[in-house]
């Protein structure tokens, strides 16, 4: 209530000396913030109820129900277990840009992304407890303000004002007045008893309103791009659809055995739905050079101050099926970018990359990004090389240093799918003459195939790494190897084959007739 006074307070206060900040703030969230998410309520959701639980916790739990039989036009939820809503949470969603989060606690930390709510609803709603142990829901428990709302508040601030209501209505954002609530709603409280410790409830604004969160739920749950892949504090994700009185939890866990780890470089095996079984491979980014981008980026921009503490806990992650190869990838900020960018391997490639506000597209050409992909592709490089080291220890028997179930995952599981990945080049896209262009993507393609078909060592891709150039990475490969000859008398057009048609070595005449034809 306090903080609904105060905003109104300062509205009409604004007004009166002819200043409109407060429309100010209210056009930028609902004409330029909202918008900008469109079709990624969802997804805020989702990340916002991951960041509640402690990181890597992995055993989090996250409930979503889309209820069509609710109200007039449905209602959906967002519920989680971890941590109960607190003081600053209350205060950032009640702002604008002011996150209660670093960049490095979590995916959510712009303040912004709960703003895309109003595209499904006029007035969320949001209930959490004081403590773990509460039996009911008695901590902040509030919704933002509806049409009648201004009314009384007009009546708390400015009585025996009658415009004050419609000046307040016209220039005061909802989302900057929250209305306690004091009667949790009966299909609430059952969120409680099954440990959940806060629930947004968003009762939908119409049959549209309706009909875009159906999809959005499809979308999430869509097999091809598995969303619950790269959020690590959770083990167990809920989705219930129910509509004319029927609709069964669809249940996602998320399950990790360890293959293989040395030296910053972890190999595990994801299971996850309907038994879908990915190889991951996940590398630390390097302090150093995370410190130097990150500072690159906070210089020229784009970066905030507060990404630093980055700088000596980002990862990177690439996971490929165990089975047939993806015909497409897909770029992760934990959870699914859109379709574009195109991903660079044909698997899903996850990073903290600097993006647009709704996470659904990155700037390529940006120091940091840049260094998170060069780390992508040294990973699939060690993670090749050390399958292959393993594989090989394994068939002379002299792999006897590790535990005998990592020995013989890391000698078969890690090694066939990896390597097995250069014969069929899911780790390293074609780049041909006609597409290739100055980029990290392509100076990526080009470690990755240099080390998944020739086993080129770390120094050589630290060398590709400092090249946006696709046929500079290739010629400093190349030379890594030295001359040798080339039994192919025409070699093909595609800059990517220029190794491979030459077999175990490269070759400077493939590389001159390649790198000419471009």
């Amino acid at each position: 209530m306090a903080t609904a006074v105060m905003e109104a307070q300062g509205c009409l206060a604004d007004l009166k000396r002819g200043r409109r900040a407060a429309l100010e703030i209210k056009e930028v969230t609902e004409r330029m913030l909202s918008p900008e998410y469109k079709g990624r309520v969802l997804v805020e959701l989702l990340q916002n109820a991951h960041d509640a639980h402690p990181a890597r916790d992995g055993v989090g739990r996250v409930e979503i129900v889309l209820d069509e039989d609710e109200g007039e036009h449905g209602v959906l939820y967002v519920a989680n277990g971890g941590r109960p809503l607190g003081y600053r949470n209350f205060e950032a969603l009640c702002s604008i840009g002011l996150s209660s989060k670093r960049p490095d606690e979590g995916i959510g930390h712009k303040g912004v992304g709960f703003k895309s709510v109003l595209q499904l609803t006029s007035a969320p709603e949001l209930y959490s407890v004081m403590r773990a142990t509460s039996k009911i829901f008695d901590g902040f428990c509030f919704r933002f303000a509806r049409d009648e709302d201004f009314d009384w508040l007009a009546d708390q601030v400015a009585p025996g004002r009658p415009e004050a209501a419609g000046q307040l209505r016209a220039n005061l954002s909802s989302l900057k007045v929250p209305v306690p609530v004091d009667d949790v709603p009966a299909a609430v409280v059952p969120f409680r008893r099954r440990g959940l410790v806060t629930v947004v409830r968003l009762p939908l604004r119409n049959a549209d309103a309706r009909q875009e969160a159906v999809r959005q739920l499809r979308e999430l749950t869509d097999d091809g791009v598995p969303f619950e892949l790269f959020l690590d504090r959770l083990g167990k994700v809920s989705v219930t659809h129910r509509v004319g009185g029927r609709g069964r939890p669809s249940v996602y866990t998320r399950k990790v055995d360890r293959l293989f780890a040395s030296r910053g470089l972890k190999i595990q095996q994801i299971t996850l739905r309907r038994r879908i079984r990915l190889v991951m491979v996940t590398a630390a980014v390097h302090c150093e050079r995370a410190h130097e981008a990150i500072a690159a980026g906070i210089e020229s921009g784009p970066l905030r101050d507060d990404w630093q503490a980055l700088g000596d806990s980002a990862v990177v992650s690439v996971a490929v099926p165990a089975g047939e190869p993806l015909k497409r990838g897909r770029l992760y900020t934990f959870l699914p970018m859109g379709a574009q960018p195109t991903c660079p391997v044909r698997g899903f490639l996850n990073a903290p990359f600097h993006t647009d506000v709704s996470r659904r597209t990155m700037a390529e050409a940006t120091q940091w990004n840049d260094l998170l992909l060069d780390t992508a592709a040294e990973a699939c490089a060690r993670a090749s090389s050390s399958a292959r080291a393993r594989s090989t220890q394994a068939s002379r028997g002299t792999s006897r240093a590790l535990p005998e179930r990592i020995e013989a995952r890391s000698a078969s599981t890690a090694s066939r799918r990896w390597c097995g990945m250069a014969s069929t080049e899911a780790m390293s896209p074609s780049v041909t003459s006609a597409t290739v262009r100055p980029s990290r993507f392509s100076a990526m393609n080009a470690s990755c195939t240099a080390v998944l078909r020739y086993g080129a060592p770390i120094r050589v891709l630290r060398a590709v790494a400092a090249t946006s150039s696709a046929t500079l990475a290739l010629k400093i490969i190349h030379d890594a190897h030295g001359p040798r000859p080339c039994p192919t008398p025409s070699p093909p057009r595609d800059i990517s084959l220029a190794f491979i048609v030459c077999g175990r070595t490269a070759c400077r005449t493939c590389l001159g007739s390649a790198v000419g034809r471009t």
